[in-house]
């Protein structure tokens, strides 16, 4: 399971709040601290020292729509069989959870898209992650 923790910091810009630095994601009930290497007007990026755990968290105003992203990436070493042997490299998987929505919130709430998030992870979540096995299995 991860869990990601951590709260607003204070605003560095009038209209741009950021996360604090560090965030934190919990994987398998071990706490992973992500200082952050890189903050912008559009995006923040949180690492783990080792670099075996990012978190990045965007946003894209595009056509009158807003895009929202919050990505876990793992990173680690992988042996592969070559056409010489035996070599290793950096391999990674991403979780994205994106948040698209009309610009402005027209029509849709916080509330009401908290809810539709809180729905998603509450059904993969269900049943000791059941859904999410079956995702990973491959099942539409």
């Amino acid at each position: 399971m991860i869990r990601i923790t951590g709260e607003l910091a204070p605003n560095t810009k009038e209209d741009v709040p950021m996360f604090a630095d560090p965030q934190t994601v919990t994987v398998n009930s071990v706490a992973k601290t992500l200082p952050a290497i890189s903050r912008g007007e559009n995006q923040s990026i949180y690492r783990a020292s080792d670099e075996a755990w990012t978190l990045r968290i965007s946003k894209n105003i595009a056509n009158q729509r807003e895009r929202l992203l919050v990505e876990v990436v793992q990173l680690k070493d992988a042996v592969t069989a070559q056409a010489l042997g035996l070599a290793q490299q950096d391999i990674t998987s991403k979780v994205q959870l994106i948040i698209d929505h009309p610009r402005s919130n027209v029509g849709f709430s916080d509330t009401e898209l908290k809810n539709q998030v809180q729905a998603l992870c509450d059904w993969l979540s269900a049943s000791s992650y059941a859904a999410t096995l079956k995702v990973l299995g491959q099942e539409t």
